[in-house]
């Protein structure tokens, strides 16, 4: 017997009469059929964490949504910050809130035999019915970042190749540089030849720094600042300025694509989604908007032994074990 029964049956002896008839008998009499309908009902949009109340979207809730919220855009917002001079530097999604609920109802069809009057055997067959929702909105033009469509699983085929051309379009360029240097083009103005040395060991740096943070699996970042925001313009003028310099200074005219930055935020909505649903990230939601399930609970299947039954149901009084 359960301690859940046990605790039933000890309740029957202790609790006021008026009550007793709420209470289903725990044997059925030999030969009788007990028909059982149970019904709850649940609905949570708060959670505890660390014994705080909070909302249950609040994974996705933040005044800056960056990696104080998500740690993984911790070393992308550093290795940006190098780039662009700024040791302070973070990814921002923008001011977000969070929301989510979950219900669950229950269902429960239950049958019990009595096959002696001391012995009962039951089933319980349970129908669950639960539903999720979660959602976030970011309010419009307090983010700087967006999705990197080189991103191997938030981005795009288009974007992975429209990177790797840029990057590949970037090699030339300082191969062709490099070519020059080692044929002697430069050797007879000692100012352009210390130039050309001095962009060649600074493109070549910039350049693995930039394709780590770009492209590179394992390094790359999911989101990267958008051409509008103060960090992309820093970071594609740095592009700029050098391909200035290897076309003006230096006759290098083979690198002279723009940095392929994302050019929006993604509105309320799409940059959060795909954090969620990555598969390879923190939270693995199979959705982020609503979810609905059906399908059987926990079946429970037992039997129950009379030892004692001295039930007066006349007198409303007695016992039951």
């Amino acid at each position: 017997m359960s301690l859940r029964r046990m605790a039933t049956a000890l309740a029957c002896c202790m609790i006021p009469s008026l009550l007793h008839a709420q209470l289903p008998p725990l044997g059925i009499p030999k030969g009788m059929l007990r028909v059982e309908v149970l019904g709850q009902f649940g609905s949570a949009n708060e959670r505890f964490n660390d014994g705080t109340r909070e909302d249950l979207g609040a994974d996705f809730s933040s005044p800056a949504l960056g990696p104080a919220s998500l740690p993984f855009l911790d070393e992308p917002s550093r290795r940006l910050g190098v780039l662009i001079g700024s040791t302070d530097y973070q990814l921002n999604l923008g001011a977000s809130e969070g929301f989510a609920n979950q219900t669950r109802s229950l269902g429960t069809l239950g049958l019990g035999i009595g096959l002696s009057d001391r012995i009962t055997i039951f089933g319980r067959v349970p129908i669950v019915y639960a539903t999720s929702r979660r959602t976030a909105t970011i309010a419009s033009g307090t983010g700087d970042a967006g999705i990197n469509q080189a991103d191997p699983v938030l981005g795009s085929a288009a974007g992975r190749g429209a990177a790797q051309g840029f990057f590949n379009e970037f090699d030339t360029g300082l191969l062709e540089l490099q070519a020059n240097l080692a044929g002697g083009i430069y050797d007879a103005d000692a100012a352009q030849r210390a130039l050309a040395e001095q962009t060649l060991a600074g493109g070549l740096a910039f350049k693995d720094s930039l394709q780590a943070v770009v492209l590179d699996a394992g390094t790359a970042s999911p989101f990267l600042p958008v051409t509008a925001s103060t960090a992309g313009s820093t970071l594609a003028g740095r592009v700029t300025a050098l391909q200035q310099t290897l076309s003006g200074s230096l006759g290098v005219t083979s690198f002279s694509s723009a940095l392929p930055l994302p050019t929006t935020t993604d509105g309320d909505f799409e940059s959060i989604a795909a954090l969620a649903l990555d598969p390879a990230g923190a939270y693995q939601y199979t959705s982020f908007s609503s979810e609905k399930r059906v399908g059987l609970g926990d079946v429970e299947v037992g039997a129950v032994l009379t030892f004692i039954d001295s039930w007066d149901r006349a007198s409303l009084g007695g016992l039951r074990l």
